[in-house]
């Protein structure tokens, strides 16, 4: 369920505060998952879990990249 990209955004936020850092772990190596919940997931106690989160994207990578002026990078 947490590889299945048709899961509703309400599911992958309730995994990611699963027990088993194992989901955990899964739900932030998602590519999809939005800033707040990674940056929860950047925070869990769990080292395997932080790791699997993706790191902040610094604001001017974020244009080198090709986001439009003003967009907001991920925490």
């Amino acid at each position: 369920m947490t590889w299945n990209r048709h899961t509703p955004a309400y599911a992958v936020a309730r995994l990611a505060r699963h027990p088993g850092a194992e989901v955990r772990a899964l739900v932030a190596a998602r590519p999809d998952v939005g800033p707040d919940l990674v940056a929860e997931l950047r925070e869990d106690p769990d080292e395997d879990v932080r790791m699997c989160a993706p790191p902040p994207i610094p604001p001017h990578l974020g244009r080198v990249l090709g986001d439009p002026p003003g967009h907001r990078a991920r925490p």
